[in-house]
């Protein structure tokens, strides 16, 4: 009897761990503009991520994610979903035209860290270029991009600062995912 306490005890410790460390994540992207509604979309999915599945799964249906998907897997790709939903992050895919581009940017980018203009732009060019064209203007400065770690075609980029990083870096670890300065 004590045994299966004590398992279940463990359970809920380990669960308040990484719930934790998901809302520790978290709060390194409440400047941006949506970042409340994103906050109650994550302490949501996190109380029970398998119901957040099921009400949302036509959004994991179009990343081809089912419901056997591990726990841990799920949690992480739910929480870059929201991320990307709410516009603090922004998924680039290597075949993206130039306007979806900089739009996709644009729409994650509310402080204004980067001039975005088709102009400096090679319209020629191809998507690593053009993300290779925005790591050069931040070039010095103390802000960059930084990339989350998934399991699809596509970068998924947010823009920090290099203390916040190593942190956000160390809490991934963690969470057996990676976040890293994003390099082309």
């Amino acid at each position: 009897m004590f045994d299966f306490l004590f398992g279940k005890e463990k359970k809920e410790k380990i669960e308040k761990e990484i719930k934790e460390k998901y809302l520790k994540l978290f709060s390194f992207f409440t400047e941006a503009e949506f970042s409340s509604d994103a906050l109650f979309l994550i302490e949501h999915m996190l109380e029970d991520p398998r119901a957040y599945y099921k009400k949302n799964k036509f959004v994991f249906d179009d990343l081809g994610i089912t419901e056997d998907i591990n726990l841990e897997d799920l949690v992480w790709t739910e929480f870059v979903e929201i991320l990307k939903e709410t516009a603090i992050v922004s998924e680039i895919e290597d075949d993206y035209e130039l306007d979806f581009f900089c739009f996709s940017i644009d729409r994650m980018d509310n402080r204004g860290f980067y001039e975005l203009s088709e102009e400096i732009f090679d319209p020629d060019a191809n998507v690593k270029d053009w993300l290779r064209t925005l790591q050069n203007q931040g070039q010095g400065k103390d802000r960059f991009m930084a990339e989350m770690e998934v399991d699809r075609d596509g970068h998924v980029i947010f823009i920090t600062d290099n203390d916040a990083l190593k942190e956000m870096h160390e809490i991934a670890l963690e969470l057996n995912r990676y976040i890293r300065k994003f390099t082309v």
